[in-house]
């Protein structure tokens, strides 16, 4: 019998085409069971050894693990985890998953289908006792009539800097609930950190997910602005000491972001930025270039005479998705304006910059979050 994903009624659930040739859903919700679908190599749901369905549903920033009887009871599973992994696998009557929550870094480990218990069978580092991990508060907001989700992590450092709105990649993708070392970096630094949900994001059904389409570096744009703006009327955040980040395709975001006079933001710090996106949509992977077309828009392009604020850029001189001759020459085209852009490239270094490299980028990125916040004082 085959089983397939499909967003007919607006959320990607899963459904079985059936031996009196019929379509049949499977489990029915409101959740999206699939993760964006430009990514390739994942299992959103897998079968056990008795028949059972094991589900993975996404709704909103929360993701939770689902099963489905033979007789089509759909039961939810406990876990410790808020984010889990689009890779389930069986393993007889037990499901292996790889998960992580705000205080739990990620594990690989097998939960029973009927009790609940869940085995870790590896985990990474552990969390030292010293360390002080903030925990994110979620909060909403409205944006043009719709609301945004943002996962709102408090500066923990001895002396409160400012706050980083961020932009996730993908563009189609989400924030993700779950213990991540660059956040605690920040928030020890003295940085509050917001992560915006923007619309395009996954876990919202369709019509959230599919709004960007025509829309990349307008509506994204708008919900961090609005995320910006919510957190200063919240007293959350300070108006004179907002920065924003994005990575890949965020990185757009970002520096789109400050293109505009009455943006809130100091300056934007960018990552291994997509800042060509018609170009990109012929060197972008080619499973991706039909989603980089669909994203295009007027507001799209990325021009030096357009911003209005300093901007900060890392990217790698290996970079396979997005090229880093585009990132020279927005670079070059902002020092003949003689405008404020800070730029590191580095060397042999791809898409995602790790290991020493990581820690370069951070320095950089810290020392650029600073100094934007520093020059509104």
């Amino acid at each position: 019998m085959l089983h397939f994903v499909s967003d007919r009624t607006g959320w990607w659930n899963l459904y079985r085409w059936t031996e009196q040739h019929s379509v049949e859903a499977v489990a029915p919700m409101e959740a999206e069971c699939a993760a964006a679908q430009w990514e390739h190599g994942y299992s959103s749901y897998t079968f056990l050894s008795d028949g059972t369905i094991a589900i993975l549903a996404h709704r909103g920033p929360l993701q939770q693990l689902m099963t489905v009887g033979t007789e089509g009871k759909l039961t939810e599973i406990p876990l410790p985890y808020t984010a889990i992994k689009p890779y389930l696998a069986s393993v007889g009557s037990k499901i292996a998953l790889i998960g992580a929550s705000p205080t739990l870094p990620q594990q690989i480990a097998l939960v029973d289908a009927t009790s609940g218990e869940v085995e870790v069978l590896r985990s990474a580092a552990e969390i030292p006792d010293a360390a002080q991990i903030s925990v994110p508060e979620i909060l909403t907001c409205d944006s043009d009539g719709n609301q945004i989700v943002i996962a709102y992590y408090a500066s923990n450092g001895s002396e409160p800097v400012g706050t980083i709105v961020r932009a996730h990649p993908g563009p189609t993708y989400q924030l993700e609930l779950r213990l991540d070392w660059e956040t605690q970096f920040l928030t020890s630094s003295g940085f509050a950190v917001a992560d915006v949900d923007y619309r395009g994001s996954t876990g919202y059904g369709r019509a959230f997910r599919t709004a960007l389409n025509g829309n990349w570096g307008h509506f994204d744009v708008n919900d961090c602005v609005a995320a910006a703006k919510f957190l200063v009327t919240s007293g959350k955040a300070s108006s004179d000491s907002l920065v924003i980040f994005g990575a890949s395709g965020g990185g757009l975001t970002a520096l789109k972001a400050v293109t505009a006079d009455s943006t809130p933001f100091a300056g934007a710090v960018a990552r291994s930025p997509i800042v060509s996106p018609r170009s990109w949509v012929t060197t972008a992977p080619r499973f991706q270039r039909p989603h980089a077309a669909t994203l295009l828009s007027p507001h799209s392009e990325l021009f030096a005479e357009a911003f209005r604020r300093p901007v900060a850029i890392v990217h790698g001189g290996e970079d396979p998705v997005a090229p880093v001759a585009d990132v020279r020459s927005l670079v070059s085209g902002l020092r003949r304006r003689n405008a404020d852009v800070h730029y590191l490239e580095l060397d042999e270094v791809g898409h995602f910059p790790s290991g020493k490299a990581l820690v370069e980028t951070l320095e950089f990125e810290l020392q650029a979050f600073k100094k934007f916040v520093q020059s509104r004082r």
